[in-house]
């Protein structure tokens, strides 16, 4: 299957859509999460002709104890990677967008730029990857291991184990010490003071018999082998629904950008869509749009604020933070009409009886006017909601 990576859904003004984003590795509450939708469904059966789309905005890997478990969710209960993932029965479809940690998760893999067709971007950030035969690891592959969740990924799929995971701890140690002993500094240097730190840190990994190669290497089989690869070739770069005369016109992306109000969507670089990079990194390669700009309004994860949901005028964020909050969140999009689906105030409900808050209405220009009713959950008041 060819990579998706930088390919753009359009997605119809006639579909509802549920976003899912930032579930980091927590299989049972993306099963429970993905029950109330269809239970949502069943309560509020589709118009005739209508489909649903179940969408998700990425990070769905690292941090979270079970990734392994959430890709056997993505590939054998939604079909994702899969031509034409549709649940007939409910009339439901699913895409997947690609988060910062499935951006990483591929490098780490693939050890090249192939699945990346931003190359101008790519080359600068990824010149290190290859030279000739021999890999030379990055600072951003390292880090992403080691701190953004890429060790839990591999622990889940069983690769890391017993004593590989106590040195791992050791490590971990010493490149806190690295780090505090070469600090990366401010570009231009900031290559070379990256490469001085891969190269320490690879070689304390050394020192503790850890071979970054063998690591990557059995990740990739046995993903390949559970067929979860396919995943990451069938992500999205972003999704958009398009405007009509009734209906504003909607961004989906991971990472929230101020620059659609000047910049096709299509246009703005992978990196600053995932959020790998700021915006302003890739400004020149971008077309600016000439002429009046209709406004939208932007979902995303990736950071979303104090609030689940967090509202701002042209823009609502999805990221519950559930590494912390252990708390699952779907937004419902029904035409005009905005709500959600979380599983805190679900906890414990039968099947078949889902409570779906309304978070408001969204007019042709772009405003939203929130439903009298609306009070989004604050972050540092929610105590962890068990799995179910």
């Amino acid at each position: 299957m060819r990579p998706l990576l930088n390919e753009h859904l359009e997605i119809s003004g006639d579909e509802r859509i549920y976003v899912i984003t930032d579930n980091h590795g927590h299989a049972m509450i993306l099963e429970r999460l993905l029950d109330l939708v269809h239970c949502h469904i069943k309560q509020n059966p589709l118009k005739k002709n209508q489909t649903a789309r179940i969408l998700f905005l990425g990070d769905m890997n690292d941090k979270g104890p079970d990734t392994a478990g959430v890709f056997k969710i993505l590939v054998e209960r939604m079909g994702l990677g899969k031509k034409g993932s549709r649940n007939h029965k409910y009339r439901i479809s699913f895409s997947g967008l690609v988060g910062n940690h499935e951006y990483n998760l591929n490098l780490f893999l693939l050890g090249s730029r192939e699945r990346f067709q931003d190359t101008d971007v790519s080359k600068d950030l990824h010149r290190e990857m290859l030279t000739g035969e021999k890999r030379r690891w990055t600072y951003e592959s390292l880090c992403w291991f080691l701190e953004g969740g890429g060790l839990q990924t591999a622990e889940s799929y069983g690769v890391i184990k017993n004593k590989l995971k106590e040195r791992f701890e050791l490590l971990r140690i010493r490149v806190a010490e690295i780090q505090r002993r070469r600090p990366v500094q401010a570009a231009p240097s900031a290559t070379k003071s990256e490469r001085d730190i891969s190269h320490d840190v690879l070689k304390a990994a050394q020192e503790l018999d850890i071979d970054f190669e063998k690591i990557r290497d059995a990740l990739k089989v046995e993903m390949k082998r559970r067929n979860h690869l396919k995943i990451l070739s069938a992500l999205y770069a972003s999704a958009e629904r398009m405007p009509t005369e009734n209906l504003p016109r909607l961004a989906f992306l991971h990472a929230k950008t101020g620059l659609l109000e000047t910049v096709h969507l299509r246009d703005l670089s992978l990196e600053v869509k995932t959020g790998v990079r700021k915006a302003d990194d890739s400004t020149s390669r971008i077309r600016i749009r000439r002429g009046a700009v209709r406004r939208m309004i932007q979902f995303h994860g990736h950071k979303s604020g104090k609030t689940i949901p967090n509202v701002k005028p042209n823009s609502i964020g999805l990221d519950s933070r559930i590494v912390s909050t252990g708390v699952g969140v779907a937004m419902v999009i029904d035409h005009d009409q905005i709500g959600y689906i979380e599983t805190a105030s679900n906890h414990k409900r039968g099947k078949g009886d889902v409570i779906m808050k309304e978070l408001g209405t969204m007019t042709p220009q772009g405003d939203i006017i929130l439903h009298p009713s609306f009070a989004p959950i604050r972050i540092a008041d929610i105590r962890a909601i068990p799995a179910p």
